[in-house]
């Protein structure tokens, strides 16, 4: 049986996974990837597709050719930090978020479904406010970053050459993810936390720059929603200092409580290519496979 390899991008640069088989496992490829990110498999998922969407751990014997990976495939690694080993004498206790003093837990605020929702919801983050108009600014402010680091921002790390990429993501079509979050990060100067329902982790972008702030984002495999606490004066507040601890647990909470908002099986999108209705995230992947048509919008 013929092997094959994959490329695995994650936020410190791209690496090449080889030796493997239609037939190894999703575990496999996992276990693979994490020696060659120097990670623990228990920290590490990866994601593949457009929308990129994390591969199936379950059942064990799923095979990564059944998932519709293919030789030459690019995945995504997000890695979470590696739990705190708990105390050999006791067992602690979920965090408890109920005594926020002064404020309320992390709530969702709806924005549009325009495929700029990742635009809008970092708007609302750094201002207090729904703008569906910053999308085109923070576009272009993602494609100026990327067009002046043609060494970082490279085709093995875009997936697609720097002047493409730059054109693309100036598209209102073109939908933002984790190296656009990233890039976000650096220009308003604040972590952005993205409370991912999907794997159960809150996946920090900006966090090895010591930024004393932080701002949160919900991610439910599709859409991007901004996240708000309210204060008992009616105010709300979306910036957070790094060090409160509370609110952080409140959305470490909130990713492994919360469900996807969006029917991930009905959700219906239109590829811009040949103009396909596909259903569902299966359809899209598959339709991806099938065609190398990578450009979707939501109905």
């Amino acid at each position: 049986m013929t092997g094959f390899s994959v490329r695995v991008r994650s936020a410190g640069g791209q690496v090449e996974v080889g030796a493997l088989q239609p037939g190894s496992s999703v575990a496999e490829l996992v276990a693979a990837a994490a020696r060659c990110l120097q990670t623990s498999p228990a920290t590490l998922t990866l994601l593949a597709g457009f929308p990129p969407r994390p591969l199936p751990t379950a059942p064990p014997t799923i095979t990564i050719a059944e998932c519709g990976v293919r030789p030459g495939d690019t995945l995504v690694a997000e890695t979470a930090p590696a739990p705190a080993p708990a105390p050999a004498t006791a067992r602690a206790p979920p965090p408890d978020v109920s005594g926020l003093v002064g404020r309320s837990p992390l709530i969702k605020h709806v924005v549009p479904s325009d495929n700029s929702c990742l635009f809008t919801s970092v708007g609302f983050v750094t201002s207090g406010k729904v703008d569906t108009s910053i999308a085109p600014y923070l576009r272009k402010v993602i494609a100026e970053a990327v067009a002046g680091d043609r060494i970082n921002y490279c085709e093995a790390f875009l997936g697609k050459p720097n002047a493409e990429y730059c054109d693309w993501i100036q598209k209102p079509n073109s939908w933002g993810g984790a190296i656009e979050i990233s890039v976000l990060s650096t220009f308003y100067g604040i972590e952005i936390d993205v409370v991912n329902v999907l794997n159960a982790v809150v996946n920090k972008f900006g966090e090895d720059k010591d930024y004393g702030q932080r701002v949160f984002l919900l991610f439910d495999g599709i859409h991007y929603d901004p996240l708000y606490s309210e204060k008992p004066e009616g105010s709300i507040q979306t910036i957070f200092p790094i060090e409160d601890d509370e609110i952080l647990q409140d959305a470490e909470q909130l990713s492994k409580s919360s469900h996807p908002y969006t029917d991930v099986n009905n959700f219906q999108t239109k590829c811009l290519v040949c103009d396909a209705v596909l259903i569902g995230l299966k359809s899209a992947n598959q339709h991806t496979i099938e065609t190398s048509h990578t450009m979707f919008s939501e109905i």
